[in-house]
């Protein structure tokens, strides 16, 4: 759960960069959920696929899902990873993190970095797949 003072405001110029870990250089979607995670006092597992690698994104995701480290939720809240199948295949392969007010932020290749978009745009509304947390 990230706290309400989190400052995301810098993210908003980091390019996207596949494999990106570093704020200063650049994030992928990962990299991004990882540092705004970071910020809030989480440390998330790391795993590095390439962006365009969606098989490989999804197998670790799904590795991720059933070490049972996390929690599905029924509803979005405030720092839940936001869960997105981003392509025309079965494959999870996209992260992003819900801000609360119907807003999430992540990282794209095609805007060339970190965006805030509405979960209830229709370019996302029906990708979304749900909300994880780790679990405390």
């Amino acid at each position: 759960m990230l706290a309400v003072n989190i400052k995301i405001s810098d993210l908003m110029r980091t390019p996207f960069v596949s494999e990106g870990r570093d704020f200063k250089v650049g994030l992928d979607c990962w990299g991004l959920v990882m540092e705004v995670s970071k910020r809030a006092g989480i440390e998330l597992p790391d795993f590095i696929v390439k962006a365009s690698d969606e098989c490989g994104i999804e197998n670790k995701f799904a590795c991720e899902i059933s070490s049972g480290k996390w929690r599905k939720l029924d509803k979005a809240e405030v720092g839940s990873i936001v869960v997105i199948r981003n392509s025309c295949g079965p494959f999870h392969n996209h992260f992003g993190v819900y801000l609360g007010y119907g807003k999430f932020i992540h990282a794209l290749k095609r805007m060339k970095g970190i965006v805030v978009d509405r979960i209830s745009n229709p370019i996302w509304k029906t990708k979304i797949d749900g909300f994880y947390v780790l679990k405390k």
